[in-house]
């Protein structure tokens, strides 16, 4: 209030010294221009009309660059508080979208896995924190050695095995989501580090790089998966399937891939025999 009223007289003020010099300034700057040089009272009076004309041009321009000014600055305010308001609801969606993922409800541990996703890709600078906590929900929902309730024993024969999306489909959708989220761009590496995703549905993608070292994908869905550059070591793809998949320049040692089904499209690392490590399957020797 205080600076709206000072703001209102320094406007008054200007306004008022503005139409005094339009007013008393045009005579006294023509008289000090004609010196003792005589002119008609007509003459004198065309003379101010000229002054006051300029005076009025010039305030004129100083006013349009004042209102220009402030329309700037509120455009520029206007901006900063939208940046702040959507700000603001981004952060509180995601804590809520966090919570979500500590709910007892399967339906809203879901729901979590999405909202999370749909924030980190309307906010970029979010998108490794969120695949950071999305990863930590794997890990912490899907565990190998299995040690959740309704996760089947290690020992369940692979004929017996639930989909990853029926026994625990929240982590399915977390998997999914963050396959996404790493082909649409981000620094934070997928690190899936001793993870039961026996019979997870994976196909067609984007894996690049993802840490997987200890983890079971027995029986896992991978046609078509990008897992170049994958680090594999210790991980169990008995039975996976692996047609199409790209693994050029995964580490595979102590990988076992017996039961596994390839075709002529998969593509191995270079000097790796598929055929030796049980792998069965079209182009697989």
């Amino acid at each position: 209030m205080r600076r709206s009223v000072v703001v209102g007289l320094m406007v008054l003020v200007a306004a008022a010294a503005g139409l005094a010099a339009v007013l008393f300034l045009p005579p006294v700057v023509v008289d000090h221009d004609l010196g003792r040089t005589a002119v008609t009272a007509n003459e004198r009076l065309t003379a101010v009309n000229n002054v006051r004309t300029v005076l009025l041009q010039a305030l004129g321009a100083v006013i349009l660059g004042l209102g220009a000014y402030a329309t700037w600055r509120r455009l520029r305010i206007n901006e900063e508080e939208l940046r702040l308001s959507r700000s603001g609801q981004t952060t509180e969606r995601y804590s809520r979208a966090v919570e979500h993922l500590g709910h007892e409800s399967l339906d809203v541990r879901i729901g979590g896995v999405f909202a999370l996703e749909q924030i980190a890709g309307q906010s970029p600078e979010d998108r490794d924190a969120i695949v950071a906590i999305l990863c930590a929900y794997v890990r912490g929902h899907s565990p190998w050695p299995p040690g959740r309730p309704g996760q089947p024993p290690a020992d369940t024969p692979v004929t017996e095995l639930w989909s990853l999306a029926v026994r625990a489909n929240d982590a399915q959708a977390a998997v999914t989501a963050l396959a996404r989220l790493h082909a649409a761009g981000g620094a934070e590496r997928l690190s899936l580090p001793r993870t039961d995703l026996r019979f997870a549905r994976m196909g067609g993608l984007d894996l690049r790089g993802a840490y997987f070292g200890g983890a079971t994908l027995m029986r896992a869905r991978l046609q078509g998966t990008d897992l170049r550059d994958c680090f594999l070591e210790d991980v169990d793809l008995r039975h996976a399937e692996l047609a199409g998949a790209d693994l050029r320049g995964a580490v595979l040692t102590g990988a076992r891939l017996d039961g596994a089904v390839a075709d002529a499209r998969t593509r191995w690392p270079e000097g790796f025999d598929p055929g030796a490590a049980g792998v069965a399957g079209t182009g697989v020797s």
